[in-house]
């Protein structure tokens, strides 16, 4: 048994409404800690239980006109105030099959309020002790609970206590590390100097594909993710449901061809690139190598620069790319042919979203973190922390 407390340095300490789902992977790390998901997510868009330990698909009948999603809770589940977790089972109906139920069950994770109004009580081996807002500085301390399964407890070689602390700057964080004041550094994928660590292991279809051929993405993720990161072929990523099968791969860089898409059309106007500051990683780096490689302002303005969730399949397709849905992230883009293929089969990905560009695809970056020697702990592509 580990005796003194493991020490984390994340980007973001902070625990969300257990009705808000999010992609910070410092946030989806802290939680892996505390809260069990309802389902766990697995690469290549699958699942396995979590919370819900097993579940039934029920198809219509006479006496319930609706596919019915039945779940369980798994045996035993109490939250860290003694209290059980819920009501054993859960249902979830539909008139119509709905083949997403599961993979947006994924994203959440549910927690309880503890008494003093914050929602920090889980159903896993730690226990939130403290948690701490200063000055927009965050602290948690999180101390292992007794959770014996038959007599065995779960974890035994694990620390008794976890210190975690916020720290921004990416290049900060590594340099805490190294200073030995934590124990491990997540969210390095955000730092610009990692030479100290050792590593084992637009208007319009043609304007789209002319941008994805100017842009070097081998170029772009060696200079600004130092290759830690893999160019993107498509609207999701190599760990999303069905990648692997669709063959896909990255638009070749090509800027000669890249002229040809553009021979017939207005190109006299000028283009702004909106870039944030904080998610995606090197955000302004990223846009200031595509503003150079198309000849951008980069400015607020007509192209913008974003995110596309990791994890969920659905959420990619529902939140980005249905018109009929609208969502958050939906900026304009309408295919007949696409609408049709999502609506019959929402987890259908293939080569229509690589024929009909929806964006200028640029690259899917690693997960980095480090530890001090001897620290065993592994974290995965959603960003999800497991103690060995």
């Amino acid at each position: 048994m580990a005796t003194s407390p493991l020490r984390i340095l994340l980007e973001n300490v902070d625990f969300r409404l257990p009705t808000q789902v999010t992609d910070d992977n410092s946030v989806i790390a802290l939680k892996s800690l505390c809260f069990e998901p309802l389902l766990r997510w697995q690469p290549g868009g699958l699942f396995a239980p979590g919370l819900f330990s097993c579940w039934t698909l029920s198809p219509p009948s006479p006496q319930a006109q609706s596919w019915t999603y039945t779940f369980h809770i798994r045996p035993g589940a109490t939250c860290h105030d003694s209290l059980p977790a819920s009501r054993p089972h859960l249902t979830i109906s539909s008139p119509e099959p709905f083949a997403d139920v599961l993979d947006i069950l994924c994203e959440f994770w549910p927690c309880q309020m503890s008494q003093d109004g914050k929602f920090v009580l889980g159903t896993v081996p730690y226990r939130v002790v403290e948690f701490e807002r200063e000055a927009g500085v965050r602290r948690a301390v999180l101390r292992k609970v007794d959770t014996r399964v038959d007599g065995v407890e779960e974890g035994s070689q694990w620390p008794q206590e976890i210190i975690t602390s916020q720290e921004r700057d990416g290049n900060a964080r590594l340099g805490v590390l190294l200073g030995g004041e934590v124990d491990v550094a997540l969210n390095l994928e955000r730092a610009d100097y990692l030479d100290k660590v050792d590593f084992d292991t637009s208007t319009g279809q043609a304007a789209r594909l002319a941008a994805n051929m100017a842009v070097n993405n081998e170029a772009l993720v060696m200079e600004v993710f130092h290759d830690l990161a893999i160019p993107s072929a498509t609207i999701i990523s190599p760990h999303h449901l069905s990648f692997a099968q669709a063959g896909l791969s990255p638009i070749l860089h090509d800027p000669e061809a890249a002229r040809k898409p553009l021979e017939n059309i207005d190109i006299s106007s000028t283009i702004s690139l909106r870039t944030p500051q904080y998610m995606p990683e090197h955000a302004e780096k990223i846009s200031a190598f595509v503003a150079k490689s198309i000849g951008l302002r980069k400015d607020i303005g007509d192209l913008a620069l974003f995110d596309s969730t990791l994890k969920s399949t659905f959420r990619v397709l529902d939140d980005k790319v249905l018109s009929s849905s609208r969502n958050t992230w939906w900026l304009g883009y309408h295919d007949d042919e696409i609408q049709k293929l999502i609506g019959n089969a929402k987890t259908k990905i293939g080569d229509e979203l690589q024929e009909n560009l929806l964006w200028l695809y640029i690259a899917h970056p690693d997960v980095v973190w480090a530890s001090r020697l001897g620290v065993a702990l592994t974290m995965g592509p959603s960003g999800v922390l497991t103690l060995a």
